[in-house]
Formats: C-alpha cells, sequence, structure tokens
C-alpha cells in the first residue's frame, strides 16, 4: 500500500481520491493559514452542539479543523457538497460515511485523529482504515501506562529499551495499537491484553500477533512526523 501525504496547501485543490492501492493522509496544522478556507458552517447540527460542548478553546478548535476539513476532502473525492454529507457511527462509535453512498463501489473509508497543534486524517477507498496522532509529553510514565494498556509482551519489549528511549518507544507503540484499533472499529472495546504490535520484516512496517486470526490481515505503519509528535496509521490488507 502507497500512501501519499497532503498538507493544508492542497485543501484549495484536493487531489482525486486515493485508488485501490492507495492511501491519502493528510497532516493539517491546526494554525496554519491554509486553513483559512474551512467552512464551519458545513458541520452539522450534531457537530456544531458537540463543539459548542467543548470547554478548552484548543480542543474545540482542533474539532472543528478536523469535522470541517473531513467535509471538505470527502466533498472533493465523492463530488458532493460539504453540507450533505451525512456521517453515522457503528455500535462501538466508529464514524462512517452514510451518504452519499454507492452500492456498486462499497464504503469509502476514512479516520481522523488531533493532538496538540496537529489534525491528522487518513482515507482510502478499498480497506478500512484508522490513524493516530499524539503529542509527547514529558509527564508520561511508559513502564507505569503500559503495564496497564499493553500487552505483556509489548510491554516486555518496551522495557527492554534504554531509560532514556522508553517514552518515545511508548509513545510509538500507542499510536500504532490505537490506528488498528480505529481501523478495527471497536476502540478501547477490544481488550488491551487481546493482542500484540510487533514488528515486521521491513523498518517502519509492523503487524498484529496474538488475537483473532483476521488480525493477520492488518498492516501497520509507523510514519515521520513533526517534532515532538508521533504518527501511525493502519489499514487492512485485501
Amino acid at each position: 500500500m502507497n500512501v501519499t501525504f497532503f498538507s493544508a496547501s492542497d485543501l484549495n485543490f484536493p487531489p482525486a481520491a486515493p485508488g485501490a492501492d492507495n492511501l491519502a493522509l493528510w497532516l493539517l496544522p491546526v494554525s496554519d493559514s491554509g486553513l483559512a478556507g474551512l467552512d464551519f458552517r458545513h458541520l452539522s447540527d450534531r457537530e456544531q452542539k458537540r463543539c459548542a460542548r467543548i470547554s478548552r478553546p484548543e480542543e474545540r478548535q482542533r474539532y472543528q479543523v478536523a469535522h470541517a476539513a473531513l467535509r471538505r476532502i470527502l466533498s472533493a473525492y465523492l463530488n458532493c457538497p460539504a453540507q450533505d454529507l451525512v456521517f453515522s457511527a457503528n455500535q462501538y462509535g466508529k464514524p462512517y460515511l452514510s451518504y452519499p453512498l454507492d452500492p456498486g463501489a462499497g464504503q469509502f473509508h476514512f479516520s481522523l485523529s488531533h493532538s496538540g497543534g496537529y489534525v491528522a486524517l487518513a482515507f482510502s477507498g478499498s480497506s478500512p482504515v484508522g490513524v493516530d496522532i499524539e503529542r509527547d509529553r514529558p509527564s508520561i510514565k511508559p513502564a507505569e501506562l503500559a503495564g496497564r494498556f499493553f500487552h505483556p509482551l509489548e510491554a516486555r519489549r518496551l522495557s527492554a529499551l534504554p531509560p532514556q528511549e522508553q517514552r518515545a518507544g511508548f509513545l510509538k507503540l500507542w499510536t500504532l495499537r490505537e490506528a488498528f484499533l480505529k481501523g478495527l472499529g471497536t476502540g478501547f472495546y477490544t481488550p488491551s491484553e487481546s493482542f500484540a504490535i510487533c514488528p515486521d520484516r521491513l523498518p517502519g512496517v509492523f503487524c498484529v500477533r496474538e488475537g483473532a486470526p483476521e488480525y493477520s490481515r492488518w498492516e501497520l505503519l509507523s510514519l515521520d512526523a513533526p517534532e515532538g509528535y508521533f504518527l501511525s496509521v493502519a489499514y487492512q490488507r485485501s
């Protein structure tokens, strides 16, 4: 699967939707002047109400940018007005596009994440996809959190790293796990100890061990990110 990166400047002339063997990954700085063209009025009533309930201004801004950009990009991909897009959610809360749908084309897949000053959005026209971006935080306690949220195999691998590398190792693995769970569509309803993320044969490529047999069809990528951030994407191989 090929991953193509896009930035805020591409929002002015969004490219064609990704093909069968491609993922489109948009990385948007929340404060980028290129986002000035986003129209928050295109957000649905439900999105507007949820946004109004967010008390912290920086969190509210991330939410607005993420969801307005999602509508802008899908509008270009699907040739549909942004305000006409309709989203639903599965039983675990994963959003999906419910209008427009082409019965002959199948579901168009997407995932979004935001942290700190960035929003990340991933799109695929052929397979489920998940993305996660996380900002580094010095207060993170890798060993303690790994014991609570990671598979024992992952926790052991993390503890084997030099102390100065453990926080970065934790965040890298955290984003890989989050991207996988978002792509899977179950989030934290999937027990943390029920699967393990392990390095695959190529640098930066990971696979899923343990767990359900269908997990073996997933491939996970740890990607380059802005300084102080960690970025991962996961997709299901056909």
